[in-house]
């Protein structure tokens, strides 16, 4: 059997069946079957191979994005700026649909200053003409960002990212 364009919400985790530092495997449902899930900790191998890559001294000859290197404890208190910022966005009456870590930026040397990117799938709503269900999808969107807050707040006292996982999947 396979399995094609699941979401998120379709996925039940009964328990974790293993973990290591680059994976964990659960026992899921999906779809009302249960079915064992492995997930990668694809921040773990990106930045491996991108630390490779530097060492290989591919990155300076601009064959790809240089790196950086990456967090290992990250305090995300200082980049809360990205719930009030949202809650702008729909005061315009524009639904962002694809609020993800990807489309949010903290700038550099300025971490109180966050921005917002990638509208591609937003939706704009007529303000004379805005419907209950155009707000609730806009108060499901803030939920979902406050959810992600939450999440990372706790994989934060962890150490590790966890909770928040299913927020970079997409």
């Amino acid at each position: 059997m396979e399995f094609n364009d699941i979401e998120p919400a379709e996925i039940t985790f009964q328990k974790q069946l293993f973990s290591s530092s680059f994976s964990v495997i659960f026992l899921v449902t999906i779809r009302n079957m249960t079915c064992v899930m492995k997930v990668l900790d694809i921040q773990v191998l990106e930045s491996t191979a991108y630390r490779r890559l530097k060492a290989y001294g591919v990155c300076d000859r601009g064959l790809v994005p240089d790196f950086f290197g990456s967090i290992r404890k990250f305090d995300p208190a200082p980049y809360q700026p990205h719930l009030k910022i949202l809650k702008e966005i729909h005061r315009a009456l524009v639904l962002h649909d694809d609020p993800k870590p990807r489309n949010m930026m903290v700038v550099k040397d300025d971490p109180e200053r966050v921005v917002w990117l990638d509208f591609d799938r937003a939706e704009t709503f007529d303000e004379d003409l805005v419907t209950d269900e155009e707000r609730q999808y806009l108060d499901e969107e803030t939920e979902m960002v406050a959810c992600f807050q939450r999440f990372l707040q706790a994989d934060c006292k962890k150490g590790k990212l966890d909770q928040a996982y299913i927020f970079y999947c997409t």
